[in-house]
């Protein structure tokens, strides 16, 4: 097993050949939907968020939505195939589905308030 570190909050694990039945174990073992309260700050992004650490290629469908009629925006960190990190936008209330790298690496979130802040919530 090999393991890179990309940048101070991801890690990626790169399994090697015949991991198909520990990938399969972690897929049955993922948490159910989760989830979390996070701030979009007027104007600024806010700090990057992990919301999920997963193991081999893994879909998820992120939603959110926000208090009030504030326009947020956001944006979703992971590592995509052939595991390079990509950045994908999110608008809310929205939502955008993913598809992960064939690694381990951690899903992360961030939100901006245009013009006023407000609470996120986020599910995955």
């Amino acid at each position: 097993m090999e393991h890179n570190e990309t940048s101070s909050n991801n890690l990626v694990l790169d399994l090697g050949e015949g991991h198909e039945r520990l990938l399969e174990s972690a897929r049955r073992l993922a948490p159910p939907r989760q989830t979390f309260p996070y701030l979009a700050p007027p104007l600024i992004f806010g700090p990057w968020h992990p919301i999920a650490y997963h193991l081999g290629a893994v879909t998820y469908n992120i939603t959110c939505s926000q208090d009030g009629d504030t326009l947020v925006v956001g944006e979703v960190k992971y590592f995509k195939y052939p595991s390079v990190e990509v950045t994908e936008s999110l608008l809310c209330p929205g939502n955008v589905t993913i598809r992960t790298a064939d690694t381990g690496a951690n899903i992360q979130v961030r939100f901006k308030g245009v013009v006023l802040g407000t609470r996120v919530e986020v599910s995955i």
